[in-house]
């Protein structure tokens, strides 16, 4: 009886996959790359209202129905960039799980964006290449007794090997980021409306032209994890670590009203592993060129709060320790190193208050306390204001200003701070 049963099993399963084997050469054959093309390229035009060019377009069916797009360039619009595309990319690959339709579930195994390359242009009035395609009505209500929403997941979004590009014509800013890679998972319950998203971006070799002066050779990374409730318009960061350079900084807690042009923030701030090294390998290629013989050590501390509304001229409430214990800089341009260097910082909303700054070099001594207020300006032309004293119990003029011998060129010339007073 068991091995009729065996048989009976075996002949099943190997019906399904001739039925299936069949249905997908059936399908392959039906849909044809260059017929797929001539299919997808007027719908994609229609929907966007934009150029669109397809070198390549095949249908997956193994394990799965997908898509994998080849050479795909959609234009811009005509107002801000007509001889340049807005996006394209190497290959577009989109796969979904079949089986979980059966119970409601949209499940996209993969979606691969490889090789893409943006460019984000905002003209003299602010508005943005992409705002047309994000344009949205408002979703009828459902009718009664219709069935519960697709439950989406998505299992793995990737961007391999990205270029981003960024104008903007209001400022003159331009920002270029050289190699973009990210992952990223997404769980939707349609029902609650809410979604689990994670993943990491990472951004490598980004430069900045400002009229200001240029910036490059800045690496970032955001890693997430977050829970995003679309019923309530609430963010909920488990974890938003940001690292740039060398830097890393963690922020949990809540946004609300993410929606609203004033969302109120109620966030942690904390550093992880940050060093006076680290904070000095951070700066900047074109600002730290002068200074690349710098060494220096010493553990930064930082916690704190950002609590109130941001937007609409708006700022919240910033509340913060920073601490600086076991200090040491050494540089060929400094005659002796400093060391011993300790400080306090109390940043209490637009204040900051320098508790003490205190350090060493060689027989000299130094020590700072004082306040910044209107640490983020306020009305037009307002300024930040420094008050600080400084003390010391020994001042070594000729150790700290050897002179200098003839030729050895003369002196930088002083350039003072544009916004502080």
């Amino acid at each position: 009886m068991s091995r009729r049963w065996v048989k009976i099993s075996a002949a099943v399963v190997l019906s399904a996959l001739l039925v299936f084997a069949g249905t997908a050469v059936a399908l392959k054959s039906m849909f044809p790359p260059e017929r797929l093309r001539t299919l997808l390229r007027p719908v994609l035009e229609q929907r966007l209202n934009r150029q669109v060019a397809l070198d390549e377009v095949r249908l997956t069916v193994l394990w799965g129905a997908g898509i994998e797009v080849a050479g795909l360039t959609i234009s811009d619009r005509p107002a801000f960039a007509p001889s340049q595309p807005f996006i394209r990319l190497d290959r577009f690959i989109l796969k979904l799980k079949l089986l979980p339709l059966l119970q409601r579930q949209l499940v996209v195994d993969e979606l691969v964006l490889v090789r893409p390359a943006v460019s984000v242009i905002a003209d003299e009035q602010g508005t943005y290449n992409f705002s047309d395609l994000i344009q949205s009505t408002p979703s009828p209500p459902p009718p009664s007794g219709a069935p519960p929403p697709l439950s989406v997941r998505l299992s793995a979004f990737r961007v391999e090997d990205g270029r981003l590009s960024y104008t903007d014509r209001q400022t003159g800013t331009v920002m270029e980021v050289g190699h973009l890679d990210q992952t990223l998972s997404l769980d939707l319950d349609r029902a609650s409306n809410q979604t689990v998203s994670s993943g990491r971006l990472t951004l490598q070799e980004v430069a900045v032209r400002r009229p200001q002066g240029n910036l490059r050779g800045i690496d970032a990374r955001l890693d997430h994890e977050v829970t995003i409730d679309a019923r309530q318009k609430r963010l909920d960061l488990r974890t938003l670590t940001v690292t740039v350079q060398q830097m890393a900084v963690t922020l949990t807690g809540r946004v609300d009203g993410y929606d609203r042009p004033a969302p109120v923030l109620d966030l942690r701030v904390a550093s992880s592993d940050v060093t006076l090294g680290k904070l000095l390998a951070s700066i900047p290629q074109d600002k730290a060129s002068e200074d690349a013989d710098v060494e220096a050590e010493g553990d930064i501390t930082l916690a704190g709060t950002v609590r109130g509304p941001v937007g609409q001229g708006r700022l919240p409430a910033v509340n913060a320790t920073i601490t600086l214990r076991d200090g040491t800089v050494r540089s060929s341009a400094l005659p002796k190193p400093i060391e011993q260097l300790t400080s306090d910082l109390v940043v209490d909303g637009p204040t900051l208050t320098v508790q003490r700054f205190t350090g060493r070099s060689g027989r000299s001594d130094l020590a700072l306390t004082g306040t910044v207020t209107n640490l983020y300006g306020g009305p037009a032309g307002s300024k930040p204001v420094i008050h600080c004293t400084l003390a010391s119990e020994y001042l070594d003029l000729d150790e700290l200003f050897p002179p200098v011998a003839p030729g050895a060129g003369k002196p930088e010339p002083y350039e003072p701070f544009p916004d502080v007073v």
